[in-house]
């Protein structure tokens, strides 16, 4: 099973947004060990959407998502490690509000419906309600949850991917159970769907109240090979 790094960022408060986005992308000119570098897939770069839709838990409290497909949840220690680096600290606390380790969230990664990579991407940050077990929580978000998807003409055309993140590390204070990505061909398609998003994050074994949603564009991506 692959492993995922997604992380949610805040901008550095003396930063307009463009300034961030800008020393954001340059972030990754820094580099990595050859031996970290080979466990990414994909590095997908998501600037948050200000305002969006009629969306359900829909917040504009972050400014970018890092969206990071990694070969196998063995490569996550490396990650992990990666981002406790002095340099690599040093140059996140320019751009960002804390460094990235204070809100990396890693999950294994699970595919439901493969498609093209689209420029619009609505994630979902999933808690589970207290009475669900994790266990419960997973088999539940898999099965009925992801058969309501698949099986519902309007997320047929719009929707190209959709990707369920299981969380299994995540800094204190976040307590997410599962991320759920939607890749949608465009905004269209997003306000298409509403009344359907808005169901799904009502299932009942998810705790909406604390669960929410940000609707992102694509600013950078290395594609998958």
């Amino acid at each position: 099973m692959n492993g995922k790094w997604i992380y949610l960022a805040q901008r550095n408060p003396r930063l307009s947004r463009e300034q961030f986005f800008a020393r954001w992308l340059k972030h990754r000119q820094l580099g990595a060990q050859p031996a970290m570098a080979a466990e990414f897939v994909t590095a997908t770069y998501c600037a948050v959407r200000p305002e969006g839709p009629a969306l359900d838990g829909l917040t504009d409290e972050y400014d970018g998502v890092g969206v990071f497909a990694l070969r196998h949840l063995a490569s996550i220690p490396l990650v992990a490690q990666f981002l406790k680096q002095d340099y690599a600290q040093a140059d996140e606390k320019r751009f960002f509000t804390t460094t990235s380790d204070n809100f990396s969230i890693f999950c294994a990664e699970e595919i439901i419906r493969e498609g093209d990579d689209t420029k619009v991407v609505l994630l979902q940050f999933l808690r589970r309600k207290m009475e669900v077990g994790p266990s419960d929580f997973a088999q539940r978000w898999r099965e009925s949850h992801a058969s309501q998807i698949l099986q519902n003409k309007n997320f047929a055309k719009p929707v190209s991917r959709y990707i369920q993140n299981t969380v299994i590390a995540s800094p204190p204070g976040f307590g997410y159970s599962g991320i759920a990505e939607f890749w949608f061909d465009g905004a269209d398609g997003i306000a298409d769907s509403v009344s359907e998003l808005n169901h799904l994050m009502a299932d009942d074994f998810i705790d909406q109240k604390n669960s929410f949603c940000v609707l992102t564009d694509v600013i950078m991506a290395k594609p998958r090979k």
